[in-house]
């Protein structure tokens, strides 16, 4: 078993078994599938591991590795936009249709002069900009 760095998951799959930590995704055990060779993952937040295949959720969607004689790490495409249904800012805009996705200060306008604070030079007079 390697050594794990604050894990937040853990999956067992046929004689084999997979965690997420701080560093990523790290499997061990048995290997007759390549199920425990994880591929290159950008940012993972959630892994699940199967008979003889894991997958995982990371950025780019979802990957899956390992034993594929049914289909089971050939992933579909997906028609899901991340963006969509995340507010990153916290502004209460989806990022989809959010202008300014990481900054919040964009869709606050304290002065009610209808220029956000992050672009109005005096965000808390209305009378000048």
């Amino acid at each position: 078993m390697p050594a794990l760095s604050n894990p937040v998951q853990v999956s067992a799959g046929s004689y084999y078994t997979c965690a997420l930590d701080d560093t990523g995704v790290k499997c061990w055990g048995a290997n007759r599938s390549n199920q425990t060779k994880v591929p290159a993952l950008s940012n993972p937040v959630q892994v699940s591991a199967g008979g003889r295949h894991t997958c995982a959720l990371d950025d780019t969607g979802v990957q899956c590795w390992g034993d594929n004689t049914s289909g089971q790490t050939t992933v579909p495409d997906l028609l899901f936009d991340f963006d969509r249904y995340f507010d990153s800012d916290l502004d209460g805009v989806e990022d989809n249709g959010d202008a300014f996705p990481l900054d919040a200060e964009e869709q606050v306008d304290s002065d009610g002069d209808g220029v956000g604070d992050n672009g109005d030079a005096f965000p808390l007079d209305p009378n000048r900009q």
